[in-house]
């Protein structure tokens, strides 16, 4: 779940705006309150609306301009509104009988004090030379945000369970049904799985046995076999997160 952590941000009006006027006009609009700072022109200013039977049109809305909206129910008297002192947003509308504050237009883009946790996550992944290639990395939710981890990569994979041959087989198999022509012994028509040899369960059934399963990148009689390619991905329960190609 700390990968949607969020964070109340207060912020000080009094920091940013010196000036503060009533239904002053900006912009075509005439905001209720019009906030602006007298020595910084340049800063954008900000209206604050109060509705109580008319809300922001979409025009003031789209416009761009920084609205902060306090909905007031009817029966709410003067008295009520000391509170207002502290404009904090509503989340929810569970209430519709209570006052509801919402912000527009605002980016409310800032740093956090307390960095996000990071997680294990297994890179499979196309280089350059288009060579298949497995990488076990450490990444934030905002890293991983990022549409390709491997910045040389063709084409990638990815997965939160552990490294294993499996999802190396895997990431081979779904890329050459991808359109990637990759030289991997798991994918040729000779190819076999002894499961009755536990040291060398990997066979070719032309050079018997296979010490290295690229050997394929020297061989003169790979052949591509498109169903070996697919009963890799039926054999294999490979739970990804993301496939960028």
């Amino acid at each position: 779940m700390d990968c949607f952590r969020s964070e109340m941000k207060a912020i000080d009006l009094k920091e940013y705006y010196t000036t503060c006027e009533l239904e002053k006009e900006y912009d075509g609009f005439i905001p209720d309150i019009l906030l602006t700072n007298d020595s910084k022109e340049d800063r954008k200013p900000v209206f604050i609306e109060i509705a109580i039977t008319h809300f922001s049109t979409d025009d003031k809305i789209e416009s761009g301009n920084r609205i902060i909206e306090i909905a007031i129910p009817r029966d709410y008297g003067t008295d009520d509104l000391g509170f207002l002192s502290v404009l904090k947003e509503t989340i929810t509308e569970k209430d519709k009988k209570d006052i509801h504050i919402s912000f527009k237009n605002f980016k409310r883009e800032f740093q956090s004090e307390e960095p996000l946790n990071k997680h294990s996550l297994t890179v499979f992944f196309i280089n350059e030379f288009n060579k298949a290639q497995t990488e076990k990395l450490e990444k934030s939710c905002s890293e991983y945000s990022k549409e390709k981890i491997i910045p040389q990569s063709r084409y990638e994979i990815h997965s939160a369970e552990p490294y294993s041959e499996k999802i190396y087989d895997y990431g081979v198999a779904r890329a050459c049904l991808d359109g990637f022509e990759i030289l991997e012994c798991v994918v040729c028509h000779y190819y076999w799985k002894d499961t009755e040899d536990n040291f060398w369960p990997h066979k070719c059934g032309l050079k018997k046995m296979i010490h290295g399963r690229t050997q394929a990148l020297q061989c003169a009689n790979f052949r591509y076999c498109e169903m070996k390619a697919k009963e890799l991905l039926t054999g294999n329960t490979i739970s990804t997160n993301k496939t960028i190609q």
